[in-house]
């Protein structure tokens, strides 16, 4: 995934939770007066499938429990970002990465409150992510190996070695290799 993704992905987050809060805020509020009238039109369920339709369409208590799990991968996002931010020595870079993505201010204020042109900004903010992309695969985790990669990573070249590790590997009836038992490798 590109640094421009990931970003990406924190920006459409943090947009959902503020959408689905609202939504939250509107079905406390109307509740669920528009789908109530969509659903007691003519030709429509009777009231007692109405009131299951109701529940499978929007519980308040399965969308509270998503929009919480929302928030702690947001939570997740905004401590990994700061955290690869503040390692990050150049304060121009850091102060860009933070203001920008974490209090999604934009490339213009940006440049106005530090005076800054625009254009240098952009150019700012162009590096601020490359530096930021650089030091997020310095903290993520590395990747498992397959089962095709296992032995690569391991794999003894233009070395002899010894194949067999038995108790009775220097009395030469062992080994596979032609090879002294001073010069073996266990």
């Amino acid at each position: 995934m590109t640094i421009e993704a990931y970003l990406y992905c924190f920006k459409t987050l943090t947009r959902s939770i503020i959408s689905d809060q609202e939504m939250l805020d509107l079905y406390r509020r109307n509740k669920n007066a528009f789908l109530h009238t969509r659903l007691s039109e003519k030709n429509s369920f009777t009231p007692e499938e109405n009131e299951h339709v109701l529940k499978m369409i929007f519980s308040e208590d399965t969308f509270r429990k998503k929009l919480n799990k929302k928030k702690r991968l947001y939570d997740r996002f905004t401590a990994r970002i700061a955290r690869c931010a503040f390692e990050i020595r150049d304060d121009r870079f850091r102060d860009y990465i933070i203001l920008h993505y974490i209090y999604d201010i934009p490339a213009e204020d940006i440049a106005e409150k530090k005076n800054y042109a625009e254009r240098s900004m952009y150019r700012l903010g162009k590096e601020a992510r490359k530096r930021l992309a650089s030091e997020i695969l310095k903290t993520s985790p590395k990747p498992k190996r397959s089962k095709r990669e296992k032995h690569k990573r391991y794999s003894v070249t233009k070395r002899n070695v010894l194949l067999c590790c038995s108790s009775r590997v220097n009395s030469g009836k062992n080994r596979r290799a032609h090879i002294p038992p001073e010069r073996a490798i266990l």
